[in-house]
C-alpha cells in the first residue's frame, strides 16, 4: 500500500497538472488501512453543467483484496464506495456528476459493480 501511494497516487500531481480539486483518499476498516484512491476533476468540468471527474487511481491492500469488511462489503467496493461518496459531496445538491475510470479486463468484479451498482447511484437531490 505505502508503494502504491508513493509510486502512483502521489506522483499523479506531477504528471497530469491540469487536475483541479484533487483528492486522495485513505479509506479505513476500524484500525486497518484497506485503500487508497484518487480523484479529480477533469479539463471537462463545467461548474455551470455537467461535473465530470476521474477515478485516477485506487488500490485495496494486498491481504485485503477479495475480502469481506466488518460491514458487510467487499473491500474494492468500500475504497470506490468511499470515492463516490466523497466526489458527490464536493459538487451542489441536485448537480449532474460522471465520474469516470479505466478498469483492467481482468478486474471482472470492479468492473461489474462500476457498470451496476455505481452505474445506478440516484441523483442527489
Amino acid at each position: 500500500m505505502q508503494a502504491y501511494v508513493r509510486t502512483k497516487a502521489l506522483s499523479y500531481r506531477g504528471l497530469n497538472p491540469p487536475a483541479r480539486d484533487q483528492r486522495l483518499l485513505l479509506v479505513e476498516d476500524g484500525p486497518s488501512l484497506i485503500g487508497a484512491a484518487v480523484h479529480a476533476l477533469t479539463a471537462d468540468d463545467d461548474p455551470e453543467g455537467i461535473r465530470d471527474g476521474a477515478i485516477v487511481a485506487y488500490a485495496v491492500a494486498t491481504p485485503l483484496q477479495g475480502k469481506i469488511l466488518s460491514d458487510g462489503r467487499r473491500a474494492s467496493h468500500a475504497v470506490l464506495d468511499a470515492v463516490v461518496q466523497d466526489a458527490a459531496s464536493r459538487h451542489e445538491e441536485g448537480s449532474s456528476i460522471v465520474l469516470n475510470a479505466l478498469v483492467e479486463p481482468q478486474n471482472v468484479a470492479s468492473s461489474k459493480y462500476m457498470l451496476t451498482e455505481l452505474r445506478s447511484t440516484p441523483p442527489r437531490a
